[in-house]
C-alpha cells in the first residue's frame, strides 16, 4: 500500500516574515539566495551531491549573517533532500534546527512546518510515539493560524501514521478531514494527494470499492497532469486492493502495468513497491519460483530505502515465500526480522502514548470551539443590550399600530354588518310592502267588484219577491241565503287581505277580532292576551298578524280540532306567541319537509329574526311556539305593562 508520506512534498516553505539586520550587507543575502537557486537546479538535474554542497554553503552563510529567511529556506529544502535520500537521522537534525529558530523568533507557521518535518523523520525511523506527538503539535499550530493548506497536509500525515498503527477509525477520520480540506481549497494536486491517503485508509477499513474508485481517480489525474509518479501511486494501490480481495490475476495485471512504466528517472522506492507487488501476486498464484525471483530483486534495496513499517510487511511476505520453497532457515530469519520490527513499532506503550496525544489534541479543539462559542455568545448579548431600547420601541410602535389597525378593522366590520343588516331589512320591508299592497288591491277588488255585484243581486231578488207564487218562495229563500253567505265570505276575505284594524287599533285588538271572526260552529277559538303589548311599528305588527293568520288557517284546514287557543304575551321586550289545538296532530318530521303552510310560517318567523318551535302528536294535538325580540320595533320604549287580561270570544254571530 503506497502511503502519501512517500509521495507528497514533505516541508513547508516559509514566507518572508523577517527583516534583514542592518549590519548585513545586501550582497551577502543575495549570495545565500544564489546558493539555494543553484542547489535547486542541481537537484532537478539529478546531481544530488552538487545540490547538497550548495545547500550547505547557503545554510552556513545564512547562519553567519543571521539571515533568518534564508536559513528557513535552507532547512526546508535540505531536509527534504535528506528525506528523499533516506537519511532520516540527518534530516531530523536539520528539522530540529529549523524548529529551534522558529520558536526563538516566534514564527508559528515555520514552527508548524518544523514539527511536521520532525514527525516525518520519526515516522520513517519507526518511532511512532514521537512521530504522533510532533504531528499533533504541527496540526494544533495550523489550527491556531487558520492555515488550511498545511492543515490538509498534517491531517494526511497523521492519517498515514494511524494506518501504520492499524487504527482503522482514526486513520479514516483524518484522511477524510484532509480530503474535505483539499476540496475546499479547490486545488487538484492537493485533492489527488489526499485521495491517495484516503484510498489507503479505506483499504485498511475493507472499503475496497470506494478505495478502488479513489485510486483510479488518482491515476486519471496523473494522466491529465503528466505526473507519472502519481499514476504509479494509483496503480500500486489498485494492485494492493486486488491482492486483498484475492483477485490475484487482476493484481498481477496491474503490477505488470506499473512495472512497464518504470524508468531510470522514477524514484527508487516505486520499483520496490512494484517488485514487491509482483512477488506477492505470484506467491498467491502459487507460482513460487517467479515470486522468489522478484523478491530477491527487491529485498536488498528495500532494506536500504523503505521505512521500517513498510519493510516489516515485506519481511512477512518473504518469510511465507521461503517457507513454501522449503527454505526454512531463510524463512525463520525473515520471520524474526518481522517480529522484531513489529514489536518495536506496534507495542502497547507506543499506541497508548499516541492515543493520549491525539486525545489531548481533540480536547484542545473542543476547548477552542467552546471558547469561540462563549465569545460569540458574549458578543451576541452585547449586541442585544445595545438594541434593547430600539427593540422595545419598535415593539411598542408595532403593538400600537396593530391595535389601531385592529380597532379600525373592527369598526369597519361593524359598519359593514350594520350596513348589511340595514340592506336586508330594507329588502325584507320592500318585499313585505309589496305583499301588503297586493293584498290591499285584491281586497278592494273583492269589496268593490264581487261585493257590489252580490249586493245588486240581493236587491234584485228582493224586488222579485212580490211577483212570486207560493211554490217559488222556497227556492227564493234558498237563493237569497246563498247570496248572503257569499257576501259574508267576500267580506271576510277582504278583511283578511287588508286588516285595517291592525293599522287603526293595534295588534292586540286585531288578533282578538280575527279570532272572533274566524270562530265557527264546531270550532271554538279562545284568544288570551297576557301583559300590555307595547305599540310597535305598524309594518312589524302587520307581520305578526300575518303569522297568526297563517297558523290559525292551518288549524281550520287540517286539524279537525274542536278547541283552539291563541295566546300572546310579553316579557320585557320578548314577545311570545303560542297557538294550540286539540286536533288530530301529525308527524312533524314529514310535514316540516312537505307542508307549504308550515314552511311559510317558519319562513316568516325567521325573516323577523324570531325562533320557531312546533310539537304535535295524535293524543294532544299541535302546539306552535314563536318568540320575537321586539325591542328594535317599539315606538314608545318607556311604555309600562299592565296586569294579565283575558278576552273570551262570544258565540259566533252572523255579520
Amino acid at each position: 500500500m503506497k502511503s502519501i508520506t512517500k509521495f507528497a512534498f514533505l516541508l513547508v516553505f516559509c514566507l518572508p516574515l523577517f527583516v534583514l539586520s542592518k549590519n548585513n550587507p545586501e550582497s551577502d543575502t543575495s549570495v545565500v539566495k544564489a546558493f539555494i537557486k543553484t542547489a535547486n537546479e542541481k537537484l532537478a538535474a539529478g546531481k544530488t551531491d552538487s545540490a547538497e554542497f550548495y545547500y550547505l554553503k547557503a545554510g552556513a552563510l545564512a547562519r553567519k549573517i543571521n539571515f533568518n529567511r534564508g536559513f528557513f529556506d535552507y532547512t526546508s529544502r535540505y531536509s527534504n533532500l535528506l528525506y528523499q535520500e533516506l537519511r532520516y537521522k540527518e534530516a531530523l537534525s536539520i528539522a530540529e534546527q529549523q524548529l529551534a529558530l522558529s520558536l526563538k523568533t516566534d514564527n508559528k507557521k515555520m514552527a508548524a512546518g518544523a514539527y511536521n518535518n520532525i514527525a516525518l523523520q520519526y515516522h520513517a525511523l519507526g518511532n511512532f510515539h514521537l512521530a504522533g506527538d510532533n504531528f499533533i503539535k504541527a496540526l494544533h499550530l495550523s489550527e491556531q493560524l487558520n492555515d488550511p493548506v498545511n492543515q490538509r497536509k498534517f491531517y494526511t500525515n497523521l492519517s498515514s501514521l494511524f494506518i501504520d498503527l492499524n487504527d482503522k477509525g482514526k486513520s479514516l477520520y483524518y484522511a477524510k478531514k484532509g480530503y474535505e480540506t483539499a476540496l475546499k481549497l479547490k486545488d487538484e494536486v492537493q485533492i489527488a494527494r489526499s485521495l491517495v491517503n484516503l484510498a489507503c485508509s479505506r483499504i485498511l477499513n475493507d472499503q475496497f470499492n470506494e478505495a478502488l474508485a479513489d485510486s483510479k481517480e488518482v491515476i486519471s489525474f496523473g494522466k491529465r497532469s503528466g505526473d507519472i509518479t502519481m499514476q504509479l501511486t494509483g496503480i500500486i494501490n489498485v494492485a494492493d486492493i486486488y491482492l486483498r480481495t484475492k483477485e490475484y490475476d487482476k493484481a498481477l495485471e496491474w503490477n505488470k502495468k506499473g512495472y512497464a512504466m518504470l524508468t531510470p528517472g522514477i524514484p527508487g522506492d516505486y520499483d520496490i513497491y512494484i517488485l514487491a507487488g509482483l512477488a506477492n501476486s505470484y506467491f498467491n498464484l502459487k507460482q513460487y519460483k517467479k515470486a522468489d525471483y522478484f523478491f530477491k530483486q527487491v529485498i536488498g534495496n528495500a532494506e536500504k530505502q523503505l521505512t521500517l513499517s513498510e519493510l516489516k510487511d515485506l519481511y512477512l511476505v518473504g518469510s511465507n515465500l521461503k517457507e513454501k520453497l522449503n527454505d526454512t532457515r531463510e524463512a525463520l530469519a525473515l520471520r524474526k526480522k518481522y517480529e522484531v520490527l513489529s514489536d518495536s513499532m506496534l507495542n502497547a506503550n507506543t499506541q497508548n502514548n499516541i492515543q493520549e496525544q491525539e486525545i489531548k489534541y481533540q480536547s484542545s479543539l473542543k476547548e477552542k470551539a467552546l471558547a469561540q462559542q462563549k465569545l460569540k455568545l458574549a458578543n451576541h448579548r452585547y449586541e442585544l443590550q445595545k438594541k434593547d431600547k430600539w427593540i422595545i420601541f419598535s415593539i411598542s410602535v408595532s403593538v400600537l399600530f396593530m391595535t389601531l389597525s385592529l380597532l379600525i378593522y373592527l369598526v369597519y366590520q361593524q359598519r359593514q354588518k350594520a350596513s348589511q343588516a340595514e340592506r336586508e331589512t330594507q329588502l325584507l320591508q320592500a318585499r313585505l310592502n309589496g305583499e301588503e299592497n297586493e293584498r290591499s288591491r285584491q281586497a278592494r277588488e273583492l269589496h268593490d267588484g264581487v261585493g257590489g255585484i252580490l249586493s245588486a243581486a240581493k236587491m234584485q231578488m228582493s224586488a222579485l219577491k212580490e211577483d212570486m207564487v207560493n211554490s217559488q218562495i222556497s227556492s227564493y229563500a234558498q237563493t237569497l241565503s246563498l247570496i248572503n253567505y257569499a257576501s259574508e265570505e267576500v267580506r271576510n276575505i277582504s278583511h283578511n287581505l287588508a286588516p285595517d284594524v291592525v293599522l287603526n287599533e293595534g295588534l292586540e285588538k286585531a288578533i282578538d277580532r280575527f279570532c272572533k271572526r274566524i270562530t265557527q260552529p264546531g270550532l271554538n277559538i279562545q284568544c288570551y292576551l297576557i301583559g300590555k303589548i307595547p305599540a310597535l311599528k305598524s309594518e312589524y305588527e302587520l307581520l305578526i298578524y300575518r303569522i297568526v293568520q297563517e297558523a290559525v288557517n292551518n288549524i281550520l284546514k287540517h286539524s279537525k280540532a274542536k278547541e283552539a287557543i291563541v295566546q300572546l304575551s310579553i316579557n320585557d321586550t320578548i314577545l311570545n306567541l303560542t297557538i294550540e289545538d286539540d286536533g288530530i296532530g301529525f308527524d312533524t318530521s314529514i310535514s316540516s319537509k312537505t307542508g307549504i303552510g308550515l314552511k311559510n310560517l317558519q319562513s316568516r318567523t325567521l325573516d323577523l329574526g324570531g325562533t320557531f318551535e312546533i310539537t304535535s302528536s295524535s293524543s294532544s294535538g299541535t302546539t306552535v311556539y314563536l318568540e320575537f325580540d321586539v325591542k328594535p320595533y317599539i315606538l314608545n320604549p318607556n311604555q309600562e305593562t299592565v296586569n294579565v287580561t283575558m278576552v273570551q270570544n262570544e258565540e259566533h254571530q252572523s255579520v
